[in-house]
């Protein structure tokens, strides 16, 4: 279960107005280290259990993870980076390609919930986006896996939700004809 957005603002938000957590290692991570905006940890315990989880699997899951888990957090800033789902190979090809794109600037068009890839991929394969990218949006301080589109005019088009994430770290890339010889090859754009 996925902590929600508490009331009031994100996490970095209430963290910067509320008392920092108490020094408490929940499965292994100091919770301190999560960034909670509680100074009662039994509040929290779910949320802090689950991002636990989310970054002692990051950890394990070889340097490309932490790689890109340090990059992410130290340049733009967040809570937690969710790496669940990619492999390695899609990570460090995030570390060797990804570019960083501002949220502030994108527009919205929501597409099916929790179907970032297939919104984006559809909008592309309709005409209606320029390129695509994969890799991950911040939203309430939290690094996220996502996908997402290009406008004609190259600005980030949310293919999900109705606000667009503060920040956008990915490969953006176009999806070349598929042939017998070639299936399903990507050029990624410079």
């Amino acid at each position: 279960m996925k902590p929600s957005n508490p009331p009031g603002g994100s996490l970095g938000l209430m963290a910067q107005m509320l008392p920092a957590v108490p020094r408490t290692v929940v499965d292994g991570v100091p919770a301190d280290s999560l960034r909670l905006p509680s100074a009662s940890i039994q509040e929290h315990l779910p949320t802090v259990r689950y991002w636990a989880a989310v970054r002692n699997k990051t950890q394990r899951r070889g340097t490309s993870a932490s790689a890109l888990q340090d990059q992410l957090l130290t340049d733009v800033g967040g809570a937690a980076c969710a790496v669940n789902t990619y492999t390695d190979h899609m990570l460090e090809l995030c570390l060797r390609h990804g570019r960083y794109y501002d949220g502030t600037a994108a527009s919205c068009q929501p597409g099916v919930p929790h179907r970032c890839h297939q919104n984006a991929f559809e909008l592309y394969t309709s005409g209606h986006t320029i390129a695509i990218a994969k890799g991950f949006a911040l939203w309430n301080d939290v690094w996220q896996e996502h996908s997402w589109a290009f406008t004609p005019g190259g600005q980030v088009l949310e293919v999900t939700a109705a606000q667009p994430g503060r920040a956008y770290f990915g490969i953006p890339h176009r999806v070349l004809p598929t042939t017998d010889s070639h299936p399903g090859q990507i050029e990624i754009l410079k």
